[in-house]
């Protein structure tokens, strides 16, 4: 009797094993969807290695206390690029222009993009990457601007959109980003608001840059009138001479 309780004991034990190690097993194995990057790190698997592992689709077991993991989304990421008042042809004829645009970009699918991405993202929300990538393609669209004329952008936009994709590429890459598309909606030219090329001077500033001058005509008279008294000295000295 002792015999058959001490077996059902251990057939218990075993299939209570059994069971709970499956259900760790499960509870630790992630999958990665297919529009998902996983970064799994927390165990160095060689020597020289990163200590981290970047997958892309299957799955992979965590190991309990010793490794975690975390997820960066490939999902394209659609932004809307709406700038006022960026100056055109600033060392010419410089005109204030509203523009419109929509950019497309995504984390990058290759694998040393994804290791830039998760170096750089990693832990940062979708809308702080968004918020990266927007600065990005807006400063290069301004100083794209600066150099062009209103009705160059105008006339050609796909050239002008193809120059922005060229120039921002290579930025959003060092941040793991890669960007599929930009295209110009909308330019329009600001009536009546041409950036003169000489500042405006207010009523105050031209009181007192008259003010100034007024100064500087009375120090350049007393100049004058020192250099000729020690022009008369000299004379008068080399007469006694």
């Amino acid at each position: 009797m002792v015999d058959i309780v001490q077996v059902v004991i251990a057939v218990l034990v075993i299939v209570i094993g059994t069971i709970g190690g499956l259900a760790l097993y499960a509870r630790r194995y992630v999958r990665v969807p297919p529009n998902m990057a996983m970064v799994v790190f927390g165990v160095k698997r060689q020597m020289g290695s990163e200590g981290y592992s970047i997958f892309r689709g299957g799955g992979k077991f965590i190991v309990p206390i010793f490794e975690d993991y975390a997820f960066l989304s490939l999902n394209i990421r659609i932004m809307k690029i709406e700038l006022p008042n960026v100056i055109s042809d600033i060392k010419g004829d410089r005109q204030e222009i509203d523009l419109t645009g929509v950019a497309q970009v995504k984390i990058a699918s290759d694998e040393a993009g994804l290791e830039t991405a998760f170096e750089v993202l990693l832990h940062k929300t979708d809308e702080e990457i968004n918020e990266m990538a927007r600065m990005t393609i807006e400063g290069h669209i301004r100083d794209s601007c600066a150099t062009m004329k209103f009705e160059a952008i105008d006339t050609d936009r796909n050239e002008f959109a193809h120059k922005i994709e060229t120039l921002v590429s290579g930025d959003l890459k060092k941040m793991g980003i890669t960007i599929l598309s930009f295209v110009l909606k909308d330019i329009e030219k600001e009536k009546d608001k041409a950036v003169s090329q000489v500042p405006h001077i207010s009523v105050d500033s031209e009181a007192m840059l008259k003010e100034i001058l007024e100064r500087v005509k009375k120090i350049e008279t007393r100049i004058e009138k020192l250099e000729g008294e020690t022009g008369k000295m000299e004379l008068i000295k080399k007469l006694k001479e």
